[in-house]
């Protein structure tokens, strides 16, 4: 059984969001969104002749279903026909401990085409853990893959979606789902897959700022960047930058983790409010989020993003009509393998991109070019601590695992590796700048560079990790270029932070701002203005009783309070930039009013914006080893 081809269809999107997005931008109804249905043999699974086996296939029942391909590597599933909502369809039924791949024909793609798989399934409330999801493949074998877990211990029929777009070199598609160590005999209903191919165009000449690209940065700590001071040349590509545009000296991230503090900036919302504060919970389906503000405005929205836990089944991709997720440890000239076709092919669109870039997270090993380039100066000369290897994830003294080289107990050697890495990605941004210029897009362009967070070196007893709330881990680089908007050279010294950053976007391209944004745009300051938009700036860690939050203001006091809004932690800002003083006994008195206000604050900021419920996940085993990989669990 083949779907049917459609043929295209040309779609006029004004509303592809949230609910609440309802409205517009600059020219929503320019954005031209062509689909097609894309043929896949057998896409019901019910046509089987029985003939069709192949080495290592352990199947029973109906066999293997014309056009797919099973392996088994411990149990087996059998199929056959159901009713679903759409029709006709199939029941997997698998033993307890099954593990295989489901596996359809190969479909041939080009690069840059973005496509959709769509499948309903119910599994009657029995746990079935696994995935369904894309794979691009090219002449030299797997290139990306697009996946989504599936979540079906509730009973009831619910509908997956994955996305992916073909990155460069790609030849083929081939549809897989996945059976993973499932705890107890059980089956699932599938309706028809559906694979749909899509294209999205918006060219009109009227908007006032035609290519937004957000770039963030892995654990990118301020202090090592040579922009605000520090002694190593690290970043001259973010010094041109600030010459040319704006740089932001007290920039602050939501959260010490890579996706409370993306969530909280793609949404412009608390991690508290999104029920996201580790790496753990997935972006809710009702978050609204940046990429889908701008397709709302007429936009054509891509993203680019090295980080496994920025993927498709964490939420991620809502709102992006093209999506590239890379692997962890992707350099970053991989990521711009695919950035700088998919910009030329849409360089008459309006688009708004967001690249995310895993140099420099840990282990800390730049490429071959670039290792060694801080050995032997004089920060390398004077730093003689040695530690010893251990396997914990951040408390120390000792380097843990999954950073640790082999022989390598000097804590100059990693801080130098770290500071290489910095380097190497800011001269992919001189490139990345450079590549604006000679098309002659750097003049319609505005580009956003900062960080997820900070990193750790051994500071306050934490060993290359971060999550905690010190301005190791807080405190990000900031810089807005656009070239003929911003005031070359622009300073800006009042506090800032990533709620901030898709309010100023919308302000810059003329659109109207979304209502639940608790960001302000940072235009004003940009323009002069001295104060920070509110009188408090938090980031959070932590749950429960276990949640603090750091507090910035105005004042010299920087607090850290515990899940009752008390302090725990004070330290004076300007006096120990390095907060080494604990002064909760000293300067109690000044920083519970301090607190007090704090807390009034925080109540009008939560009043009208409704603590989304995320629920508790199980942890895959390649998740779990995934995140042990990055040093977020032991």
């Amino acid at each position: 059984m083949t779907a049917a081809v459609l043929g295209l269809a040309a779609i006029f999107v004004t509303g592809c969001g949230s609910p609440a997005a309802a409205g517009g931008g600059p020219d929503a109804s320019t954005l031209v969104i062509a689909r097609d249905t894309v043929p896949l043999t057998n896409a019901s699974l019910l046509a089987d002749d029985g003939t069709q086996k192949g080495p290592g296939d352990r199947i029973a029942g109906n066999g293997v279903p014309d056009g797919w391909l099973v392996r088994m590597n411990a149990g087996a599933v059998r199929f056959a026909p159901a009713a679903t909502p759409d029709g006709q369809g199939v029941r997997l039924s698998y033993d307890k401990g099954a593990k295989g791949s489901l596996v359809g024909s190969a479909v041939p793609v080009k690069p840059g085409e973005t496509y959709e798989l769509r499948v309903k399934l119910d599994a009657g409330g029995v746990e079935h853990p696994g995935s369904i999801g894309l794979a691009f493949k090219g002449a030299g074998g797997l290139l990306d893959t697009e996946t989504h877990r599936l979540r079906t211990e509730t009973p009831g029929w619910s509908e997956i979606a994955v996305r992916g777009t073909a990155p460069e070199g790609a030849q083929q598609l081939i549809v897989r789902a996945v059976f993973t160590g499932a705890k107890a005999a059980g089956s699932v209903v599938m309706g028809p897959v559906v694979l749909e191919r899509s294209t999205a165009t918006s060219r009109s000449k009227t908007f006032p700022l035609q290519r937004i690209l957000l770039v963030t940065i892995e654990t990118f700590r301020w202090d090592h960047a040579s922009l605000y001071g520090y002694g190593r040349d690290t970043t001259p590509t973010l010094e041109r930058l600030a010459r040319e545009g704006a740089a932001f000296d007290q920039h602050y991230v939501q959260a010490p983790y890579t996706r409370p503090s993306l969530s909280s900036m793609v949404t412009s919302r608390y991690p508290v409010s999104l029920g996201i504060t580790d790496n753990v919970p997935p972006l809710p389906d009702s978050a609204y989020t940046a990429a889908e503000i701008f397709a709302d405005r007429g936009y054509v929205t891509s993203g680019f993003l090295a980080q496994f836990i920025l993927g498709q089944h964490y939420g991620f991709t809502q709102g992006f009509h093209y999506f590239f997720n890379h692997k962890n440890d992707t350099v970053t000239e991989t990521v711009t393998r695919d950035l700088y076709p998919w910009l030329e092919r849409h360089r008459a669109d309006n688009t708004f991109t967001w690249m995310h870039l895993f140099d420099p997270h840990g282990p800390y090993r730049p490429t071959s070019d670039y290792a060694g380039r801080y050995r032997d100066d004089a920060l390398y000369r004077s730093d003689t601590e040695t530690l010893t290897t251990g396997t914990g994830k951040a408390t120390g003294p000792f380097i843990p695992g999954y950073v640790a080289d082999p022989g390598a107990l000097e804590r100059r050697h990693y801080v130098s590796n770290y500071d290489a890495e910095i380097r190497y990605v800011d001269d992919q941004l001189a490139k990345l700048v450079a590549w604006l210029e000679q098309t002659d897009q750097a003049k319609h362009t505005l580009l956003v560079v900062t960080a997820d967070h900070g990193e750790s070196m051994t500071d306050h007893g934490r060993y290359f990790a971060h999550g905690s709330l010190y301005e190791h881990d807080l405190h990000v680089p900031m810089l807005i270029w656009a070239p003929g908007r911003i005031a070359p050279g622009t300073r800006v010294a009042a506090r800032s932070s990533h709620l901030d950053i898709v309010p100023t976007l919308l302000d810059y391209a003329g659109a109207d701002q979304p209502p639940g944004l608790k960001g302000h745009s940072l235009r004003g300051l940009i323009d002069g203005a001295t104060q920070a938009p509110e009188p408090f700036t938090i980031a959070v860690t932590g749950a429960g009783a276990r949640e603090q939050v750091a507090v910035m203001s105005d004042s010299d006091l920087k607090l850290i309070v515990d899940h009752q809004g008390q302090p725990v932690e004070v330290y004076a800002r300007a006096k120990d930039p390095d907060e080494t003083r604990n002064l909760v006994s000293s300067r109690g008195d000044e920083a519970r009013k301090l607190a007090t206000a704090y807390r009034g604050w925080l109540a009008d900021q939560l009043a009208d914006d409704a603590r989304t419920t995320t629920e508790d996940r199980d942890l895959s085993d390649d998740e779990i080893e995934a995140l042990r990989a990055l040093g977020y669990i032991e």
